[in-house]
């Protein structure tokens, strides 16, 4: 009897630690649904063109930014831990808002490439704080990854107006939203034990 109620009582302390990931799950998943809205969005667009999809990418980074900083801010205890993704919140935030101000073609692709870099390396900094016994510390590490890979793809382009950027930043969001949807799937029954 003793040695199952101190497992029990280990399992709860290690459940009142958990990350803002682990405890806002839904905000996760929501945000990762507006990823994949996103990218079908961009997707269906008449006009593939980068300069058409300027400002849903900034009403995109701005409302992904406001979803992480809920989450970062909803956590219990304390919001030290969410560090990672208040940030990554902020800096959405901002670039969307940006965006929005001066949808500048050269300005709007400088703020896409930054905001990649940056948040993909917040993303893997808030990945490395999930709980190892579950796969999606390496789901949301590889939505990281997969920010700075588009933002190093675009900064390797000669051409930022072409198609090319808008699908590329179409697939991006499709693929970063179900890994983040997954990831934020696989969490939930952390939560729920």
């Amino acid at each position: 009897m003793g040695s199952t109620e101190s497992l029990n009582r280990a399992s709860r302390q290690h459940t009142t630690g958990l990350d803002p990931l682990v405890k806002n799950w839904r905000l996760m998943a929501a945000r990762g649904v507006l990823a994949i809205l996103l990218g079908i969005t961009m997707v269906l667009w008449r006009v593939p063109r980068f300069e058409a999809v300027i400002v849903p990418f900034a009403v995109y980074a701005f409302t992904d930014g406001i979803l992480a900083i809920a989450s970062a801010l909803r956590t219990p205890g304390s919001r030290i831990k969410g560090w990672p993704i208040a940030l990554e919140g902020i800096v959405s935030v901002v670039v969307g808002a940006l965006v929005l101000v001066s949808p500048v073609l050269y300005r709007a692709v400088a703020a896409l490439v930054a905001w990649g870099v940056l948040t993909g390396i917040l993303e893997i900094a808030a990945a490395t704080r999930l709980p190892r016994e579950r796969a999606a510390h390496w789901l949301f590490a590889a939505g990281g990854v997969s920010s700075i890979f588009l933002a190093l793809l675009i900064l390797g382009l000669s051409r930022a107006s072409s198609d090319r950027v808008a699908f590329m930043l179409a697939g991006y969001a499709i693929v970063f939203g179900f890994v983040i949807l997954l990831a934020a799937l696989r969490l939930r029954p952390a939560v729920t034990r």
